[in-house]
């Protein structure tokens, strides 16, 4: 049985996201991991184009989210 809307589990998978706009891309995937967090010691892999996106992607997700950057992974 489907789960009704609004609710926050999520089923394990596979997701790619494609765009050209990178800030856009950081947002999303900064809002998805605040959104959906792991349980303590749960990995998560995220693939990206090269080691400079990875680092600035891990800034991003090290920023503090009540600052207005956009980022913080909470």
């Amino acid at each position: 049985m489907p789960e009704p809307l609004g609710t926050t589990a999520l089923t394990p998978g596979f997701m790619i996201v494609h765009g050209n706009r990178l800030d856009d891309l950081r947002d999303l995937a900064v809002s998805w991991m605040r959104r959906y967090p792991l349980a303590p010691l749960e990995s998560e892999r995220v693939l990206v184009h090269s080691n400079g996106i990875a680092q600035w992607l891990k800034l991003a997700l090290a920023e503090d989210p009540r600052e207005d950057g956009g980022g913080g992974g909470g």
